[in-house]
């Protein structure tokens, strides 16, 4: 996905919904791909949530893990939705100092929790994460599909859906999970005693024992 890892993106304008359609078609044309299967795991649960919009008739299985996308996080709203959430946003990217001093006065009032603090900290530390941020949320943010359309596409092509929230996660909350799997006729949810980096070996058990149920 571009913004991470080696990926660049050399376009004009941000990564859009339509360039997600175009790849996506582009690589199942180039490798003869008929039927697939889409996982998202955070964030990328919003691109995985918009795939089915396109690709229903081709799509076997759904697998959200701690996705975004169902229910959107307020802070992330005001920062990419208003004009002067995002002139702030844009801003905070470039000068971080006032930031930085608001989430160690939170954390040291105990009102952001040690773990919260960290992962905002690990993601605005350096220059090259906060560009990444900066880029990657303004492109999510036209990412915004129709959940209640989205559900009646996996249950008018049935599509077997998975998802793995993890019980102390406190960026994608579990019970985002729990309303999106009501009135899913092919739904399995796995709520997991972790927090919400759960991609590890230890997930695969839970992986395998789901969709072989």
């Amino acid at each position: 996905m571009p913004y991470h890892g080696e990926t660049k993106w050399n376009e004009p304008g941000h990564f859009t919904t339509t360039d997600l359609i175009n790849i996506i078609k582009q690589f199942i044309t180039e490798q003869n791909i008929t039927r697939f299967s889409v996982l998202g795991f955070s964030m990328g649960g919003k691109c995985a949530l918009y795939l089915v919009k396109t690709f229903a008739a081709q799509i076997d299985e759904l697998l959200l893990m701690a996705s975004d996308g169902i229910k959107t996080n307020k802070v992330y709203n005001v920062a990419v939705y208003p004009k002067w959430g995002r002139g702030l946003f844009k801003t905070t990217i470039r000068h971080p100092r006032w930031f930085f001093f608001m989430i160690n006065t939170l954390n040291r009032l105990k009102i952001l929790s040690p773990w919260l603090f960290k992962f905002t900290y690990n993601h605005m530390n350096t220059k090259e994460k906060r560009i990444r941020l900066y880029n990657t949320w303004i492109s999510m943010a036209e990412f915004n599909p129709d959940i209640g359309e989205v559900k009646k596409q996996l249950n008018n092509h049935n599509i077997r859906v998975y998802l793995f929230f993890g019980k102390r996660d406190e960026v994608i909350k579990p019970a985002v999970g729990i309303g999106f799997a009501e009135g899913l006729n092919n739904c399995r949810l796995t709520l997991l005693e972790r927090g919400h980096y759960f991609i590890d070996d230890k997930l695969n058990p839970f992986i395998e024992e789901a969709i072989t149920a």
